[in-house]
């Protein structure tokens, strides 16, 4: 992987590595050096994307679980530990996107969104940091064009959104005095399967 080195041994948790994204930054990542832990909910894909990284004779570590499941982020970033010494990146890319606004979205599916895409991110931030805060590391979070503003019949997705933008500027200031960065990108729209599943 000569000449491929900005991320040269740096460990990075890729939450949602499974799809979209996810699976997009931690291909990214790992050409460019780093060691991955790959997180996500299915583990066929994981396994494939595995695969493609002893491909290039780079590191990754699949771990199988979905961010809503209060195990999950404490068991990923013992993986990296375990694993890789420590944690230098998180990158939160899970996600989901339900159609609807406030009269036909049911209940069940903004639930699904907040505990996915909000919820989920806090607490593999928050189990994160000591690691993160030990090397001086850096997050960062995936929201969307739709976090600034609205659009219609995506009540629960943008309202989710807003939330990642709004948690990552107080997570910032709450870690830039350990010397972590805590970024988000929002990006337009990408033809994904979070796209083609409304």
């Amino acid at each position: 992987m000569a000449g491929q080195a900005r991320f040269q041994d740096r460990v990075v948790l890729v939450s949602g590595a499974s799809s979209g994204i996810g699976r997009g930054c931690a291909r990214k990542l790992m050409a460019e050096g780093a060691k991955i832990v790959a997180a996500g909910r299915r583990r066929e894909r994981l396994d494939a994307l595995a695969a493609e990284a002893a491909s290039l004779g780079a590191e990754l570590l699949a771990v199988t679980g979905d961010v809503r499941d209060e195990a999950s982020a404490p068991a990923w970033v013992a993986a990296a530990v375990e694993r890789f010494g420590g944690l230098d990146g998180l990158v939160n890319a899970a996600g989901v996107m339900v159609g609807g606004g406030l009269l036909d979205l049911p209940a069940a599916e903004w639930d699904r969104m907040m505990d996915t895409n909000l919820r989920g991110m806090y607490r593999l931030t928050q189990v994160a940091a000591p690691e993160l805060i030990r090397r001086r590391g850096a997050v960062v979070n995936i929201s969307s064009v739709a976090g600034p503003r609205p659009y219609a019949n995506l009540m629960g997705y943008v309202v989710s959104k807003a939330g990642v933008d709004a948690f990552t500027r107080c997570a910032a200031l709450d870690l830039a005095p350990h010397g972590v960065r805590v970024n988000a990108l929002n990006p337009g729209v990408v033809v994904t399967e979070l796209q083609t599943a409304l």
